[in-house]
């Protein structure tokens, strides 16, 4: 028998919120391959051998999101858990009272076949519960078996409203307290196949009733037709392609405009928006009280004839994000108005007629957005209106859209591609800035210093990447760190986290100097992230060849931290 540990008599309480700081830091940390859950996972294995209460918190964390594949080969379904590590055996025994968030992945012809129902009738899950589970997500797809179900013999109507019913009922049996359900789509019955629009309506109709709030996610667009519009009263989430029966999406969202809390609508046509603010019937205004985030992704403006919203009518009196990807797709300032107390978050393409409507309706002043905090300024493709032909001019337009004052970030900024000196003057307006991406653009290690210089309160940067740029007059790369060290240290000292772009296509050992120098200068400069995690290995090894040549060696003990994560 183990002798005990001290961890053992640590309060439950205490044990959680250790494994929760943990996983927390693992997440957001820059050494980790985000794109991949079960390798953050594994970093937690060790605490599996702690003690009980360590193993019985990390199971927690594994279990709690679990997804149910209904499409698996054969009679039963398949359990999967996003952050199980691949290395240590599964328990044996049930978890499924672990889990707080359920996904279900299935085809619709398994529903109405009574696939998906029979798969729930067989051990273990004839009798499982997620008890602690409140939030439901399932995700639906439509292809062409649902056709050819529906069409054959199999397809009695009568089944298929059974089986549709029997389904709703069991997923209500397997999950007792669900609060919200997402439901995600992809594929749909042609505008000719009315069984399939029915059956695919009806399906809807009743996941959307199983549940106190519900979120729905078209993204390719086509279900229009089948939206049970009536049948939805309490929607918080809506996002959808609105290309084909944009009439239908637009309409639901109006119908449902007092509940929702996030817009996403997609267009690579010329879609006239003006029906998602003003009734097309009626002509009156549609207010969206609880609106927190809008997102708007159109390709085109629609060039027909727009009635304009009345000046007075405040549409979205509640936003915090608004992102507006290419064009503006109203006349006036509907967007803007009545939420400059609120917005936190911008991203805007600066098309002329954008710039315009804002000029035109005094949209932004020095005192107009106090809680304004990330401006995402995303200039157009070359050769296109109103691209910006210097950096200086598209800081300008970034300043003319928030106060320096309260602005936390400024990302994306692609327009800077060439050295960022000419803005520099400009840049340094915003000396509240704590996270700057840079994403296109290259810079030399002395602008790179005398940005960090102007933003003191900079606690991460992001750029294409970076090289040494010319050296001073009479110092040679051995004698670099000395003269960092003597003409700009310390400096920075907020700065944490260099994150580099596409440093594969730059001398590394370029790229790993001017990291060690900034170290070097900044005092708190803890890591460089590579975007690519593969080639994060190959910076590492350029940062520990160099370390150890003359003139940088010295330096090893502070050094040796940009090694540590």
């Amino acid at each position: 028998m183990h002798a005990p540990t001290p961890f053992q008599f640590l309060p439950p309480h205490i044990v959680q919120l250790i494994v929760d700081h943990m996983a927390d830091s693992i997440r957001t940390s820059c050494s980790v391959d985000r794109r991949d859950p079960k390798k953050r996972g594994e970093l937690l294995i060790p605490l599996l051998s702690v003690c009980h209460n360590f193993r019985d918190n990390v199971h927690s964390l594994f279990f709690r999101d679990c997804t149910l594949n209904l499409n698996a080969c054969g009679d039963k379904a398949s359990e999967t858990h996003i952050i199980w590590p691949s290395s240590p055996r599964r328990p044996t025994y049930p978890t499924h009272h672990l889990a707080k968030t359920l996904k279900i992945e299935l085809d619709a012809w398994e529903v109405y076949s009574g696939e998906a129902l029979k798969k729930l009738s067989v051990p273990p899950y004839d009798t499982v519960t997620f008890p602690l589970v409140s939030d439901l997500s399932v995700a639906l797809r439509y292809n062409g078996k649902c056709k050819e179900y529906l069409d054959g013999d199999a397809g009695f109507p009568r089944d298929t409203v059974y089986n549709i019913g029997e389904f709703v009922r069991r997923i209500k049996q397997m999950v007792p307290e669900i609060g919200k359900v997402v439901i995600n789509t992809h594929g749909k019955p042609t505008d000719s196949d009315s069984k399939g629009v029915s059956y695919f309506r009806d399906l809807l109709s009743q996941l959307f009733e199983i549940a106190e709030t519900t979120a729905f996610s078209d993204p390719h667009g086509g279900l229009g037709l089948c939206i049970p519009i009536r049948q939805i009263s309490n929607l918080v989430l809506l996002n959808s392609l609105v290309d084909l029966q944009y009439g239908q999406v637009l309409s639901l969202a109006r119908h449902c405009a007092q509940t929702l809390q996030h817009l996403k609508l997609q267009s690579f046509c010329a879609t006239d928006m003006t029906g998602l603010v003003q009734d097309p019937d009626s002509g009156e205004c549609v207010e969206y009280p609880r609106l927190r985030i809008l997102e708007l992704m159109l390709s085109k403006k629609s060039q027909g004839s727009h009635r304009l919203v009345s000046a007075g009518a405040i549409t979205f009196p509640s936003l915090r994000r608004l992102c507006v990807r290419a064009n503006y797709p109203f006349d006036d300032d509907v967007a803007f108005r009545g939420n400059s107390a609120t917005l936190e978050y911008l991203s805007l393409a600066p098309y002329q007629a954008t710039v315009n409507i804002l000029t035109e309706h005094c949209v932004f002043t020095p005192t107009s957005h106090p809680r304004l905090q990330c401006v995402n300024i995303v200039p157009l493709s070359t050769g296109t209106t109103n691209d910006f032909a210097t950096a200086t001019a598209y800081l300008e337009f970034v300043m003319s859209i928030a106060p320096g004052a309260s602005v936390r970030q400024i990302a994306d900024m692609r327009q800077i591609r060439n050295g960022i000196a000419p803005a520099l003057s400009v840049l340094g307006y915003y000396a509240s800035i704590q996270v700057l991406s840079l994403p296109y653009t290259a810079l030399s290690l002395w602008d790179t210093l005398s940005l960090i210089k102007l933003l003191p309160c900079l606690s991460d940067l992001a750029t294409k990447s970076s090289h040494l740029g010319e050296l001073p007059q009479g110092v040679s790369k051995a004698d670099l760190p000395d003269y960092v060290r003597s003409n700009y240290a310390p400096m920075g000292e907020r700065l944490r986290c260099w994150h580099i772009s596409y440093f594969w296509s730059y001398d590394v050992e370029d790229v790993a100097t001017v990291a060690i120098l900034l170290a070097l200068a900044c005092p708190n400069l803890d890591y460089a992230a590579v975007d690519d995690f593969n080639r994060k290995e190959t910076l590492m090894k350029a940062i520990q060849k160099k370390i150890d040549e003359p003139g940088f060696s010295q330096h090893a003990p502070r050094l040796s931290r940009l090694l540590s994560r």
